[in-house]
């Protein structure tokens, strides 16, 4: 085996395995591997865990056909400390490979390539969704995904497909994302779930954002493979391979109140700034931010009975009961602003009992969901 690449596009791929490359001693003697393979002058590089994998290609030339597996975190700072320019990879006869770089030379053991196992990416894409707009949905959504693996299913993030529309949804328990989607490539009027894990879609994201500066593009596209078992994201020159997740999601569908009591508009960066400032005293999941309306205004304060307490005003309008108080988890609320793409914020509630919802009316394709705190009277 043998090829010759830029460091720049090598160090990128080589870098993208380390963030899958398995620890699991049952894969290979030596842990981390990636595999290279060279074929018709491009280079493969492919790294999983068992679970996820992610399959990357770079152009080379001098290319002789070859496949090899050498730990993928070496590899990854050998190339990235090379001085710029090509870098030259060579297999010897006893497996030995030789990475060169300027006057810089690295013999490094590989591993044998029967060790690896192999992955089965799909290329047939179900699903074509714009790069920019799978970005934005992910980070709105895996934000309420649990982080607790006592829960692992709540670990995912459902996406729902349909005829019209996919929707992407998330939950820990005490709030829910959900993101919707329009579906053009829809062919059946069945609605599909599939459980994706969500460290595997914020891998993906940034993926997306680190691998090509035109992500923004409205004609860059993200293909998307949907099975009964895994699923498979393309895009560019990268692929992100996943099995899915065991179980299914509640429906929330009636957790969202066909009216609300209190609705509240505001500036988003206003409340925002001002949740930053009282949770400064929140250092606890119980501790609370109450919102009561006042003329013209929400005050905003939190109450700590270790660290004292602290109240903002912020302008807003306010329609429904003015004697109402309502109290949430400063963090979680401030999750849900801060996923808002738009200028204003509409929390709607009707007690502490059920669910608000936090919308804005400048995107009715991403709601948020939050579970109130009681408030002791």
């Amino acid at each position: 085996m043998q090829f010759r690449a830029e460091r720049d596009s090598l160090a990128e791929a080589v870098s993208l395995s380390t963030h899958v490359a398995s620890t699991r001693s049952t894969i290979s003697p030596l842990p981390n591997l990636v595999r290279l393979d060279v074929a018709d002058n491009t280079l493969e590089l492919l790294a999983t865990d068992l679970d996820t994998a992610i399959r990357s290609t770079v152009p080379v030339t001098m290319a002789v056909p070859g496949t090899c597996l050498v730990p993928s975190r070496l590899l990854a700072d050998i190339v990235r400390y090379l001085p710029e320019g090509a870098v030259d990879v060579s297999m010897d006869s006893d497996g030995t490979l030789r990475v060169t770089g300027d006057r810089n030379i690295f013999n490094l053991r590989t591993a044998l390539v029967d060790d690896f196992i192999p992955v089965g990416f799909s290329t047939d894409d179900t699903v074509r969704l714009p790069a920019a707009q799978l970005i934005t949905s992910i980070k709105q959504v895996t934000r309420s995904a649990a982080t607790d693996d006592s829960r692992p299913l709540l670990t995912g993030v459902s996406i729902q497909q349909s005829a019209t529309t996919i929707r992407l949804l998330a939950t820990d328990s005490y709030r829910v994302s959900i993101k919707e989607i329009s579906n053009t490539n829809g062919s059946s009027s069945d609605t599909s779930e599939y459980v994706i894990p969500a460290k595997v879609l914020r891998e993906l994201s940034r993926i997306i954002g680190s691998t090509d500066a035109n992500a923004g593009n409205e004609d860059s596209l993200v293909g998307i493979h949907l099975s009964d078992t895994d699923a498979c994201f393309h895009y560019g020159s990268v692929a992100v391979y996943t099995r899915l997740m065991d179980g299914r999601f509640p429906p929330f569908d009636s957790i969202i109140k066909p009216t609300y009591d209190n609705r509240i508009l505001v500036d988003i960066t206003e409340i925002a700034d001002a949740l930053k400032r009282v949770g400064l005293l929140a250092k606890d999941e119980m501790t609370k931010v109450t919102i009561h309306p006042e003329d013209g205004i929400i005050s905003l304060r939190v109450v700590s009975q270790q660290l004292g307490e602290a109240s903002a005003a912020v302008p807003a309008l306010f329609e429904g009961d003015t004697q109402s108080t309502i109290g949430f988890n400063p963090a979680y609320l401030l999750d849900g602003i801060d996923a808002l793409e738009g200028d204003k914020c509409e929390i709607r509630y009707s007690g502490d009992d059920a669910a608000a919802l936090i919308t804005t009316p400048e995107d009715a394709s991403f709601r948020y969901l939050l579970m109130p705190i009681k408030i002791k009277t």
